[in-house]
């Protein structure tokens, strides 16, 4: 058991070529086992690492959609609802209708974190405009 127990740890260190040449030397079917060693290195560490990093490169984003949602809350519900157009597009295509003939020409900022900071400071003139 310490044996194997040294050798996984070294293998998880990282690759050493003296351990294979040592258990190619005292193996009496050296030549077998000395494949062993790049073999499972190869396999258990290197498939595992890279395995667990993609999981953990997954779970980081799932956490981080979460994150940005709990922070948006129902903003983004709405903005969703609506079917992600900004609140100016109606407006603008209003006063098109009303210009008949004539051109507008209007840039929408459709900056998210603009957008959501808007909002919120609309909200809070109009809470203080009704008190």
């Amino acid at each position: 058991p310490t044996a194997f127990f040294t050798w996984f740890t070294q293998l998880l260190d990282e690759y050493s070529p003296e351990l294979a040449e040592a258990i190619y030397r005292v193996s009496p079917v050296g030549q077998f086992v000395w494949w062993v060693v790049p073999a499972f290195y190869l396999l258990a560490v290197v498939v595992t690492f890279e395995i667990l990093t993609a999981f953990m490169v997954e779970l980081f984003l799932a956490l981080k959609e979460e994150a940005e949602l709990a922070e948006g809350g129902p903003e983004e519900e709405e903005e969703d609802e609506e079917g992600g157009l900004p609140q100016e597009m109606p407006i603008l295509a209003e006063m098109q209708a009303r210009l008949q003939n004539q051109k507008l020409h209007a840039k929408v900022a459709t900056y998210p974190d603009f957008q959501r900071s808007l909002k919120r400071e609309y909200a809070k003139q109009c809470e203080d405009g009704e008190e």
